[in-house]
């Protein structure tokens, strides 16, 4: 995480600190903000966590301010394992009968975290192949 302060000197030095969710888990470096995986932790694909994490600058006492922010965390499979996933769920177009042939209705774009090429098909709902779907 990265939290800039106004204020210069050191007072603008800014800690860091995860307030709840880690749950053991994880670990932030006060000063520089990397969250890492606590030592000896092993964690199971499946699981989220949502951190609370604080950043507070280095002002005196009472004068000291400081924000909140969440960061959340959903551990994968190893090694090339998670699916591409599209921004939502379903898609709901309405068109006009009049509209002419090879018209672009929508452009899908899928997203995949190991950054794989992406293929798309049709593969219900179009049995009379009205629908063009380019693979690309």
């Amino acid at each position: 995480l990265t939290a800039t302060d106004a204020d210069e000197g050191l007072n603008g030095l800014v800690t860091y600190e995860i307030l709840a969710g880690a749950q053991g888990d994880f670990v932030i470096n006060n000063h520089s903000g990397r969250i890492t995986v606590a030592p000896g932790v092993t964690l199971t694909v499946g699981r989220s966590y949502a951190l609370t994490v604080k950043a507070s600058d280095n002002a005196p006492g009472n004068q000291r301010r400081s924000s909140t922010t969440t960061v959340y965390i959903e551990i994968l499979p190893p090694n090339n394992q998670s699916p591409p996933r599209f921004p939502i769920l379903t898609y709901n177009l309405e068109i006009s009968e009049a509209m002419r042939i090879g018209a672009i209705l929508l452009n899908l774009q899928a997203t995949d975290r190991e950054n794989d090429p992406i293929t798309y098909q049709i593969v219900s709902g179009d049995s009379q192949k009205v629908f063009n779907l380019s693979e690309t």
